[in-house]
């Protein structure tokens, strides 16, 4: 009779040992509805005029105070928004940060890599030494994210951050939970 109860101790065990595991990889990837569809003859690459609307606004009222945007960042975003410095024709990658008080949890895809990735973050103030703006905020990870988003203007709903001037990329991402 010991046998028969070591044996259901065991199976019981490792059944919640197996639910466990499978609670704490959901916790890793979080909802992202996105689906990556690999088109060659897309302009997804290109602003459009909602996004540029969508930038503009977000930089005309962003946030100033590094404490007021950390508090603000945490939360789930995803993107809404996508640029390609001179090349146009790339497909817009699904990206989904899900943030809290001390992690970033990175879930992308696009045509070359699908990967999910935990990283440490902080707010870093930048010093212009420019009188009519004299610093800047950049959200800033370790490690570094594997995809270079390069987010730097933060408003309520959105941030984004905006390279294609010197032929990078843009990232435009929404606050959606």
């Amino acid at each position: 009779m010991k046998l028969s109860y070591s044996t259901l101790l065991l199976i019981v065990t490792t059944v919640l040992c197996l639910f466990s595991c499978a609670k704490q990889e959901s916790n890793l990837s979080p909802f992202n509805d996105c689906i990556f569809v690999q088109d060659d003859n897309t302009t997804d690459g290109l602003i459009d005029e909602t996004e540029r609307a969508l930038m503009d606004d977000c930089r005309e009222n962003k946030l100033t105070n590094s404490i007021d945007i950390r508090n603000n960042l945490i939360g789930e975003w995803a993107l809404v928004g996508h640029g390609e410095g001179w090349i146009i024709s790339v497909t817009q990658p699904c990206i989904y940060l899900t943030i809290s008080e001390n992690e970033l949890i990175f879930d992308f895809e696009n045509k070359y890599l699908d990967t999910i990735t935990a990283h440490t973050w902080e707010i870093e103030t930048i010093d212009t030494n420019n009188p009519s703006n004299p610093t800047f905020h950049r959200l800033s990870t370790t490690p570094n994210l594997s995809a270079g988003v390069g987010l730097n203007i933060f408003c309520d709903r959105y941030m984004y951050g905006d390279a294609t001037p010197l032929d990078g990329n843009m990232y435009l991402f929404e606050k959606v939970n």
